[in-house]
């Protein structure tokens, strides 16, 4: 029997709904276009949707999905795909090493703990690095996660949260909720740890005054101006850090 990649299939139908509903709702006058990524299927850890404006990609889109969020109210976010402890913190178990962190919640903490070897995808580092934010759908409910029941199952909603956003929170949240993945629990056999945020999504959106969008109709009244002007931001923030990065380059050559 042929292996399906069931978690796949959901990811290429929300990806591909994305591009859809962005192409409708949110090309801020025929002047943005979406597509997938055009190297999307060879690699899986890209950025979903690309931005394009005038023939050139000017910033990525990610798609996600979260489920049980009327009880919930969050996502998660990967923070490290691989680390080690460090010697002061090596002989702890994953109960207590997260015990740790419930009563130490920053980034600095975290840090001190881990040798990270490599961050969750949102954070690495690269020479063009486009990504500009999240753009979640919702189930409230707890929904089987394979295809045909997601697809016959109402989505409640959607939001899209900017990495301008998810940046200040691990930066600056001196409550970040960071828990380290229970490999074992999980049948995983990995020597190596990995580990998440937990952001209350309920709570950003009203914090950083962000939209809840109910429905298409929403989507259809709200999307645009929210990409439209988190665009602008992301471009903006962009010109200044090459900016800065050509000066400091130019002042090292003088030197």
């Amino acid at each position: 029997m042929a292996y399906v990649d069931f978690k796949k299939d959901i990811n290429d139908y929300f990806e591909n709904l994305a591009v859809t509903y962005f192409n409708n709702y949110a090309n801020n006058n025929q002047k943005y276009s979406y597509k997938l990524n055009n190297n999307k299927f060879s690699k899986d850890t890209d950025i979903d949707i690309a931005l394009i404006s005038n023939g050139y990609k000017i910033s990525e889109i990610d798609v996600q999905y979260t489920t049980n969020f009327s009880k919930y109210g969050d996502v998660r976010i990967d923070l490290m795909s691989c680390g080690y402890l460090k010697q002061n913190f090596s002989k702890m178990n994953v109960k207590s090493l997260n015990n740790f962190l419930y009563y130490n919640k920053n980034i600095e903490t975290f840090k001190d703990m881990f040798s990270i070897k490599k961050v969750g995808k949102y954070f690495q580092k690269s020479e063009n690095n486009l990504f500009n934010g999240v753009f979640y759908f919702v189930f409230d409910d707890n929904v089987q996660k394979d295809l045909n029941t997601i697809k016959a199952t109402n989505v409640n909603g959607f939001f899209f949260i900017p990495y301008r956003i998810i940046l200040e929170e691990v930066r600056n949240n001196n409550n970040l909720i960071i828990k380290v993945n229970d490999k074992k629990a999980n049948n995983l056999n990995d020597d190596f740890h990995s580990a998440f945020i937990c952001l209350n999504a309920k709570k950003l959106l009203d914090k950083y005054e962000l939209p809840f969008f109910n429905n298409l109709n929403d989507l259809e009244l709200k999307l645009n101006d929210v990409i439209k002007s988190e665009t602008e931001l992301f471009l903006i923030e962009k010109y200044k850090k090459e900016k800065e990065e050509k000066q400091s380059n130019s002042k090292s050559m003088k030197q």
